[in-house]
């Protein structure tokens, strides 16, 4: 284990010890409600991407620390992940080759 999974994996049980998931699920829900604010400011002009990353950073430590509190799994975390990866791309491989097919009649060729 490397000086940061070792500083994440104390950080996390610490908070879990001193502070609890109730208190911590609060806290991610503010994290997730700075995140978005920062993407809205950003969509009109008056953000920057830097206070974008500082807020997905916030939010991804706190979904690691509710991650690590409720025991979830990171071969499950991992699983799901590439499932749903998986089914993004498909989807987004029928949908350039819709595109592709349409672009293609349009051109008179089959």
């Amino acid at each position: 284990m490397n000086l940061f999974n070792i500083l994440k994996s104390q950080t996390y049980k610490k908070a879990k010890e001193i502070w609890g998931v109730e208190l911590q699920i609060d806290v991610l829900i503010e994290e997730l409600g700075e995140l978005i604010v920062a993407i809205s400011h950003y969509k009109r002009g008056r953000g920057n991407k830097e206070e974008i990353l500082e807020e997905i950073v916030d939010v991804t430590i706190m979904n690691e620390q509710i991650r690590y509190m409720l025991k979830l799994s990171d071969c499950k975390f991992n699983t799901i992940m590439t499932e749903k990866l998986e089914r993004t791309f498909r989807k987004l491989k029928e949908i350039e080759n819709s595109y592709e097919k349409r672009h293609n009649n349009s051109n008179g060729e089959s």
